[in-house]
């Protein structure tokens, strides 16, 4: 399926909505539509068109850098290190996950929930392409973060866990690390969810 004039077009809606998911919405002006983006990017990934996917989402990520719209940023970039996930690209997720990491940093997000949701992709691209012990140290951050911000039955700590649980091989079970393990398996009880390797 070819890209249509909504990919490249310049962006119109000065209030256009992101996801909750990522950052709360804010009344600034010259944003990008994040909520399309990420709709047009689901509908090439559906279609296993990575090619696409990367080239919608570097259009918008330059847009979001121009219009100095740093919510945007990082959800594009936070987007992008999923592509590169997929197609093996580790030289770019490392480039773009460092990004991410410096705007989460330059946004004073490290103690939100939407900040420490940027850094579980990050440690779940680390996990991906080998580094299961830097990955760890993420996971980490993002359970204390989570932990301070959110109720214990909250979804979110599904793919915490569960990806905290997928890093682990088994030498490395240590206390604090097996305690998340069975967290993971209280919280699937109680809410009944299943989470399964992304």
């Amino acid at each position: 399926m070819g890209i249509d004039e909504f990919d490249y077009k310049e962006p119109v809606c000065a209030t256009c909505g992101g996801k909750e998911f990522y950052y709360p919405e804010t009344e600034t002006h010259g944003t990008i539509p994040v909520e399309r983006i990420i709709e047009k990017e689901d509908e090439f990934l559906s279609q296993n068109d990575l090619a696409s996917a990367e080239k919608l989402l570097r259009y918008w990520l330059d847009e979001a850098k121009a219009l100095n719209d740093k919510r945007g940023e990082l959800v594009v970039t936070s987007e992008l290190t999923g592509v590169f996930r997929k197609t093996g690209n580790k030289e770019e997720s490392e480039k773009y996950c460092a990004e991410i990491l410096r705007l989460i940093d330059e946004t004073d997000m490290a103690e939100t929930t939407s900040g420490a949701t940027f850094l579980l992709n990050v440690a779940t691209n680390k996990k991906a392409f080998g580094d299961a012990k830097g990955a760890l140290k993420i996971y980490d951050k993002v359970n204390k973060v989570f932990s301070k911000n959110l109720d214990a039955d909250n979804a979110l700590f599904g793919g915490l866990y569960n990806n905290s649980a997928l890093s682990m091989p088994i030498w490395a079970i240590t206390t604090p690390q097996y305690r998340i393990l069975k967290r993971r398996l209280k919280l699937r009880k109680t809410t009944g969810i299943s989470w399964t390797k992304r």
